[in-house]
C-alpha cells in the first residue's frame, strides 16, 4: 500500500511489454485470418477451414487431459503417439 500522493509507473521492458500487447493481439488475429484464407483456397470451401481450425485446439485439449488423467507426462514419446 502506498501513502497518499505516491504513484507507480512501469519502466523498461515492462513498459514496452504493455505497449506491445495490443500489437501482438492484432498480429495473432491477422495470422488466424491468413491461415483461414490459405485453407479456404486449398479446400475451395469456407466451411472446411472452420472445422479444421476448431477441431485442432479441441483435440489438443483432449490429448493433454488424457495425459493428465492417466498420470502420463508430456515428453517426446507422448508427443509422437
Amino acid at each position: 500500500m502506498l501513502k497518499p500522493g505516491y504513484t507507480t509507473d512501469l519502466n523498461g521492458s515492462s513498459r514496452s511489454s504493455k505497449t506491445r500487447k495490443a500489437r501482438w493481439r492484432l498480429c495473432f488475429v491477422l495470422a488466424l485470418v491468413f491461415i483461414f484464407l490459405v485453407l479456404a483456397a486449398q479446400f475451395e470451401s469456407f466451411v472446411d477451414p472452420l472445422v479444421i481450425m476448431l477441431s485442432v485446439p479441441l483435440s489438443m485439449i483432449g490429448a493433454l487431459l488424457a495425459l493428465k488423467w492417466s498420470g502420463g507426462s508430456l515428453n517426446v514419446y507422448s508427443q509422437i503417439i
